[in-house]
């Protein structure tokens, strides 16, 4: 189920990027979108009063490196394990976006 928000470009460029993932469904849940393979959550876009917000799995072996740049920080509600958060604004890099949410599909969809 695909959440519609006609204007919010942010969210559509997520759902591009996501949607490309072969296999890859949209589901709403906790009040906005969540894209998976399966069970399987790899992306989430939260829009607050004062922040667009993506979520992804980094691992945690990365998380420590990625929190050192304060663009990056903690999921708010959830263990993070390796889950981080990335505030989206005009000086988002998109390819730098795109990268992350591949990774993060990659790493939870790998064999175990």
């Amino acid at each position: 189920m695909a959440i519609t928000s006609g204007e919010d470009k942010t969210l559509k460029r997520l759902r591009e990027i996501c949607l490309k993932i072969s296999g890859t469904t949209e589901t709403s849940s906790w009040g906005h979108a969540n894209w998976r393979v399966g069970k399987k959550l790899f992306a989430a876009y939260e829009e607050t009063p004062t922040a667009h917000v993506v979520s992804f799995f980094a691992s945690v072996e990365r998380e420590e490196e990625l929190l050192k740049d304060p663009r990056f920080f903690l999921p708010r509600y959830t263990d993070h394990h390796g889950w981080l958060c990335l505030k989206l604004d005009r000086k988002t890099d998109w390819a730098e976006i795109r990268a992350l949410i591949v990774q993060s599909h990659c790493l939870m969809n790998a064999p175990h």
